[in-house]
């Protein structure tokens, strides 16, 4: 199926990775990944998420589109940082996602 852990890396802000199989990539997963680890960060003081992400990578960076967050990007290396500001329990579930 998928994970998606965060690493706090400094007050306020941690670094999110997901990973989301083949066979269920398209279907939502990645947004519920994103909106269980943002009410989790809450609870730890995270309003910030960061994650580096291949520029062809299109599909992930619409996942981080899709989840309605403010986002900022900017890119080197190839690839795109995006930092999103992380959501409480209430906008996650205004969406209709579940939260832990």
């Amino acid at each position: 199926m998928g994970h998606g852990p965060y690493q706090a890396t400094r007050e306020s802000r941690a670094e999110i990775a997901l990973e989301v199989g083949d066979s269920m990539q398209g279907q939502g997963l990645g947004t519920i990944l994103i909106d269980h680890l943002a009410a989790a960060a809450a609870e730890a003081g995270i309003t910030v998420f960061e994650a580096e992400v291949m520029i062809t990578n299109h599909r992930m960076r619409k996942v981080f589109r899709d989840t309605g967050f403010r986002i900022s990007t900017s890119s080197a290396d190839g690839g795109i940082s995006i930092a999103t500001s992380s959501p409480s329990r209430t906008h996650a579930a205004s969406r209709g996602s579940p939260v832990a």
